[in-house]
Order: C-alpha cells, then sequence, then structure tokens
C-alpha cells in the first residue's frame, strides 16, 4: 500500500522566509509523494508571479491561490491578484465570500451568540454596524429582483473571473450548504445589477491575508 499523499500543498505566506526557500520546502513534499500539486495562501499579485517563477524552475506549476474575496473585500481585485494567477496560469478559491455571513440575512436580528460574529476574531459584533445591515437589506431586494436568496448573488458575484474555481463558505449542515451550492445556476449579472452592487457595498480593502 502506498503511504498518504496530500492533493495540494498550500503554503500561507511566508513572512521572514525567503520565498525561494518555501517554494523548495514545497517542492521537496511533491517529488517526495507528500503532495501532487502546490499552491498559496494570501500572496499578493507580485509575490504570486515570483513564486510561479520559482516553481517553474524548479519543474512544479504553481496550481492555486487561496485568499479572502467578497463584495466587501475586494483587495485582490485592487492587488490585481486574478491577472497575476492568470499569467502564472493558476486558479483562485475564494475564501469567505460571505464575509463570515456577515453578507447574508443571519444579522438582521441581532447576533445569536453561536455565529462567527460573537466568536471569531476576523468578525466581530462591532462588525454588524446599523450601515452594513442597511446595506444588507438593499442587497436582499437585488436578490428578490433575481429570484435568489440574500446569500446566493454573493456567491454568484464571486464567480465572475473564469480564474475563481472555488468558494469556500464554512457550511456546517447540508441545510446551509444545498441552497448556497444553487448560486451556481444563476452566475450573470446585468450592468445595472453589478452598479448597483458598487453603490450599495462600500468596498473595504483589507490587504492580503485578511
Amino acid at each position: 500500500m502506498s503511504e498518504p499523499s496530500i492533493l495540494c500543498r498550500r503554503c500561507g505566506r511566508s513572512g521572514p522566509n525567503p520565498l525561494e526557500e518555501t517554494m523548495e520546502a514545497l517542492t521537496t513534499a511533491v517529488r517526495a509523494d507528500k503532495a501532487q500539486y502546490v499552491g498559496n495562501s494570501s500572496y499578493t499579485s507580485g509575490e504570486t508571479i515570483r513564486a510561479a517563477d520559482i516553481l517553474r524552475d524548479l519543474g512544479v506549476p504553481l496550481l492555486v491561490n487561496q485568499s479572502s474575496l467578497s463584495m466587501i473585500d475586494r483587495w485582490t481585485e485592487q492587488d490585481r491578484l486574478l491577472d497575476a494567477l492568470s499569467t502564472a496560469e493558476g486558479d483562485f478559491i475564494a475564501s469567505s465570500p460571505l464575509a463570515r455571513w456577515l453578507l447574508t440575512d443571519r444579522y438582521m436580528h441581532g447576533v445569536p451568540s453561536d455565529y462567527p460574529a460573537a466568536t471569531s476574531r476576523f468578525l466581530t459584533p462591532e462588525d454588524v454596524t446599523p450601515e452594513r445591515l442597511r446595506q444588507v437589506a438593499g442587497l436582499q431586494e437585488l436578490a428578490g429582483a433575481r429570484g435568489q436568496s440574500t446569500a446566493q448573488p454573493t456567491l454568484s458575484w464571486t464567480f465572475r473571473s473564469p480564474r475563481v474555481t472555488s468558494a469556500l463558505i464554512g457550511v456546517s449542515s447540508v441545510a446551509q450548504l444545498e441552497p448556497n451550492a444553487r448560486a451556481v445556476e444563476q452566475l450573470a449579472f446585468d450592468d445595472d445589477e453589478l452598479t448597483a452592487i458598487d453603490s450599495l457595498l462600500t468596498p473595504q480593502v483589507k490587504g492580503s491575508g485578511a
């Protein structure tokens, strides 16, 4: 029986470690059959291009980048990360596309104690502001006009670029998964809808790793 291996070894930002050293370590994992592919997480566009070049020289392609992307967290757009991935021939996994469920109707009537805004260091009750809830109410109206739930157009919006192959939403039950998975049945937006989203939801460009 062969030893188990990881399909894709994904590495977060290397911090003080030289990028070359990090990519060499990932390449070693692939060559030792401990992983089949290499990915990275929250790398900027410049870091992604450099990482892809290093990996290419080592004979291992960069498969994917996983970073935060939502209607209110658009640092990847400002950084032109998806353009960098196109150059590197890598794909993108969007994490937190629902902004820790803030871009749903979950917090419209308060913050239950077991919800992310009550327990996560990335989203606090202070993030659930009256202004944000007003914006989510507007998103509800847009979703209703499309025949979707509040969360569905939020997820559909994430897939505007063909480089985006997956979105991580962190469901805890099939009941949460099934309606959100149906977002892929209606991915298209017209220009008026995109303009309304941009006007309604003020992006917070948080920076990589947010």
